[in-house]
């Protein structure tokens, strides 16, 4: 029998509703006369409304999150809203808007702060060591000077920095956002060539500590999520994993491959005495106020040591699944899986989809303060402070079944498994999900429906599966067409597979004229390649009676789906095909990423758009 949902209860919304000037294009304050101070809170109960209590009528936080914030504020004489962040109660960018609005300046989108923003002159005559400091960063928008603050009420750093430039218009916004444009500056300085010459000529540790220092820098600085170090017989090419996509970064001499090895397995802890072993290690790596964690892997390759480090920011901001980009279809069936008591709900996908980043972002819906929620994971690569994460370490035999079995005893309610792995993880999340706590987990399938049978390989039979598994979400991560630079292109819809067409316009109700979609351009400043990040294509499937029905009965796949379906599920082809309608994808994009969607056959990765009229 499928479990009960609970009753919805008031929960926190995704992000704090906008006010109605926040919503016009231009992201800078208007001007205004200079003053030599911030001007006032904005009126409240007493003269004066608080943050705290911004943030609770905003509904970012609630009144419990609330009061013990402020206990810990008050007993550790540390600000609120670095208190709020540090436990995971707000995010960066809530307390930087709400801080904006309470002092009545205009507030900066993080991912809008621009290096072509800048104000360079103001920069090199404040230095940038003064405003690293006091988490500043002057700007020029459209020729009036502004100033941008992490932390407005740092009134001594802004008499020192407007004692240089003058009085300027103040802009909110995170002291991170503030701080990568900095160091995109600072690194402008740097030149490459000349470092790769130093460690060229030189073997001195210093040397090729500067190269492996900017190498891993300007990976950050690119937004790659995987550094490769690969030799051949004569260079050795660094190559960054950024969207997705491999790119080339530089080349290095083939004769300072081995030194920069005995740097990176130094850093990582491993044997420096045989490249001939595998290698597996990690370590931290300290970068525009951040502190990033290094995996590090090497294989044996016959040209030398083959290197791969993943980088991952375990204090970057979680992602709302909206942000992430989930339709709104799939988020009505996420908030419905998260009002059960128990159950399992499992996020598939291949490595690298995103799983771990949507189990997060459901965590972040259901963390209210009330709710203890226990985790393990291999590794954890987002540290939430409210939440209690174990880290998977086989050599002290903390591993996946063995730490579920001691969270039953530590009175849970929710349970996050990283990964089932094995029938040993498996039957344990089963026993927690059917002894009242709602487990979530991970699994290598390659859609939703495929889950069911990755269960039953696992020992897992169709009674247990059809009773214990609320629903699964299964996702890829597709690139985004750049809008400013994409190119219109028509697309003649019987170029679409039939059935994909009709699950897309309805059955007879497919379009017989071409209609237009976009393909990716060239590029542009606003974007990488025509690319313009990347978004979250899913599926998700709710195990209503029906589906649970034809699961014990070891139904196909086929029967399930069409079951789920009278029910309102979409597949992850139909979720790819509305945004390919939509304009936020490519067709050749959607092909290389779900597989085939129309009738055309081209080589793999390189299907052609189909758009031209017959």
């Amino acid at each position: 029998m499928a479990v009960p949902p609970k009753p919805a209860s008031p929960q926190r919304p995704s992000s704090p509703p906008k006010p109605a000037a926040e919503s016009a294009p231009p992201p800078v304050a208007q001007p205004r006369a200079p003053a030599p101070r911030l001007p006032p809170a904005a009126p409240g109960r007493g003269g004066r409304l608080h943050l705290g209590e911004m943030l609770l009528h905003a509904g970012v936080i609630n009144q419990a999150k609330l009061d013990q914030a402020l206990s810990m504020a008050r007993r550790n004489n540390e600000r609120l809203g670095s208190v709020l962040i540090a436990n995971g109660f707000a995010r960066p960018e809530e307390i930087a808007k709400t801080l904006a609005q309470q002092f009545r300046v205009a507030y900066l989108e993080p991912n809008r702060v621009k290096v072509e923003m800048v104000d360079r002159e103001a920069v090199t005559l404040v230095g940038i060591k003064v405003l690293k400091e006091r988490k500043m960063l002057p700007l020029l928008s459209r020729g009036r000077p502004q100033l941008l603050l992490g932390d407005p009420l740092d009134t001594q750093g802004t008499d020192q920095v407007e004692a240089v430039l003058g009085k300027r218009e103040y802009v909110i916004s995170t002291t991170s956002a503030i701080e990568m444009v900095l160091q995109i500056i600072s690194f402008e300085t740097v030149d490459a060539d000349q470092i790769v010459e130093s460690a060229r000529d030189s073997i001195e540790a210093g040397e090729v500590n500067a190269l492996f220092q900017y190498i891993l820098a300007k990976a950050v600085l690119e937004k790659a999520s995987d550094v490769h170090i690969e030799p051949s017989a004569s260079t050795s090419v660094v190559r960054y994993r950024i969207d997705g996509e491999m790119k080339v970064a530089l080349s290095i001499p083939r004769t300072r491959h081995d030194n920069l090895a005995n740097v990176i397995y130094g850093m990582a802890g491993v044997d420096l005495s045989d490249f001939g072993r595998l290698h597996d290690g990690r370590f931290s790596f300290a970068f525009a106020g951040r502190k990033l964690d290094i995996r590090f892997a090497s294989s044996p390759t016959v040209e030398g040591p083959m290197m791969v480090m993943r980088i991952l920011d375990d204090t970057r901001s979680l992602a709302t699944l909206e942000e992430l980009g989930y339709a709104p279809w799939n988020l009505t069936a996420i908030d419905q899986l998260l009002r059960y008591p128990f159950g399992l709900v499992l996020v598939v996908g291949p490595t690298g989809s995103g799983k771990t980043t949507t189990l997060y972002s459901c965590l972040s819906r259901i963390n209210d303060g009330a709710t203890k929620i226990l985790t393990v994971e291999d590794p954890v690569e987002i540290r939430v402070p409210s939440v209690q994460q174990v880290q998977v370490n086989e050599k002290a035999e903390v591993t996946f079944a063995r730490s579920i079995r001691a969270f039953l005893r530590q009175d849970p309610d929710v349970i996050l498994v990283g990964e089932i792995r094995d029938e040993e993880t498996a039957r344990e999340a089963f026993r927690a999900a059917n002894t009242g706590h709602l487990v979530f987990s991970t699994l290598h399938a390659n859609s939703s429906v495929e889950a069911i049978g990755r269960l039953m390989d696992l020992g897992m039979d169709p009674y247990q599966v059809s009773t214990t598994l609320l629903g699964s979400l299964s996702q890829r991560l597709m690139r985004k067409v750049c809008k400013y630079c994409a190119k219109r292109v028509s697309l003649n819809p019987a170029t679409l597979i039939p059935e994909h067409a009709e699950n897309l316009f309805g059955a007879g109700r497919v379009p017989t004229a071409p209609f237009e979609v976009f393909e990716q351009g060239t590029g542009c400043e606003k974007c990488s390649g025509g690319n313009a990040g990347r978004t979250v294509v899913a599926e998700v499937m709710l195990l209503e009676k029906s589906v649970r029905e034809l699961i014990y009965q070891r139904a196909s796949n086929q029967q399930v789906v069409q079951a789920a379906r009278e029910h309102g599920f979409r597949t992850m082809t139909d979720n790819a095909l509305w945004m390919l309608v939509k304009g936020e994808a490519s067709l050749k994009e959607i092909e290389a990423t779900i597989g085939p969607v129309t009738l055309a056959r081209g080589k793999r990765g390189d299907r052609t758009q189909n758009g031209g009229t017959p």
